[in-house]
């Protein structure tokens, strides 16, 4: 077996017109470790709902046999307020990923990461508090696209506190860096991983795909993963057949298949 298999932990971003404990059975039959736990308006967990929403849906996921360890909570860093985060911890959540910061090319590049960085840094002695930690994902047309950008955006945080998550199929469209490059960068910092595919077509056009139907290759992003201890999992975010809700659980029931079989020789 490879060292470090990770958490496979869904972002059921079109899944949510279910209710909790079907979105958790469907979930738990994919062969999914976890369902990240989303606030967003429209789905479970809204903002200004949490001490009310999030054990509920935590509660009913678990008792179907799913965990529920990650939140995909979308906030600015300078917008996390404590009383929602002692709900998380209380809850069992100790990790959870920021909303993805706007770039505005108006101003000049560096100076926007040096104030975010700065934010990032006032976040922290509420994570000690807590002992928490808060992740920040790549993503296309943001202010962070790839894991250099990354790297000069947590330079001197500490990593317990403050993780970040590449994203293969997010850095195919802007940032592509290989794992062995990713680790150079990151180091201690590279806590998680997003993980979805792209299929590149001849035009320049881009699909979202099942991991191993796409550009990426995954094989080495999980060698890569397991150059080191990890706190973190990978976080499932299929885009694809989302119109098609049984055809969208078949393919992710495969696509985990396919990636758990990275971990074994």
């Amino acid at each position: 077996m490879t060292k470090n298999v990770p958490i496979v932990s869904v972002f059921p971003k079109f899944l949510a017109h279910l209710p909790v404990r079907e979105l958790a059975c469907r979930l738990r039959d994919t062969g999914a470790d976890a369902v990240d736990l989303v606030i967003r308006r429209g789905f479970w967990v809204e903002p200004g709902q949490l001490a009310k929403q999030v054990p509920a849906f935590v509660q009913a996921v678990r008792a179907e046999g799913l965990d529920c360890c990650f939140a995909t909570w979308g906030v600015n860093p300078s917008a996390v307020g404590e009383r929602d985060l002692q709900v998380l911890v209380e809850a069992g959540i100790r990790r959870f990923r920021l909303a993805h910061l706007p770039h505005d090319p108006s101003r000049p590049y560096p100076e926007q990461i040096h104030a975010s960085r700065k934010i990032l840094e006032q976040l922290v002695p509420l994570l000690e508090r807590y002992d928490a930690q808060a992740i920040y994902q790549v993503h296309h047309d943001r202010l962070v696209t790839s894991p250099e950008s990354l790297a000069f955006l947590v330079e001197g945080l500490p990593t317990e506190r403050i993780g970040v998550m590449p994203d293969a199929g997010n850095q195919l469209h802007e940032g592509l860096c290989g794992a062995k490059r990713m680790e150079m960068i990151l180091g201690d910092h590279w806590s998680d991983l997003g993980v979805k595919d792209v299929r590149c077509g001849p035009e320049g056009e881009r699909e979202w795909v099942p991991c191993g139907q796409g550009a990426n290759n995954w094989q080495e992003l999980a060698e890569g993963w397991g150059t080191r201890p990890r706190r973190g999992l990978w976080n499932l975010q299929p885009f694809y057949a989302h119109q098609d809700q049984e055809r969208h659980l078949s393919l992710l029931a495969k696509e985990i298949t396919y990636l758990r079989r990275l971990f074994t020789v």
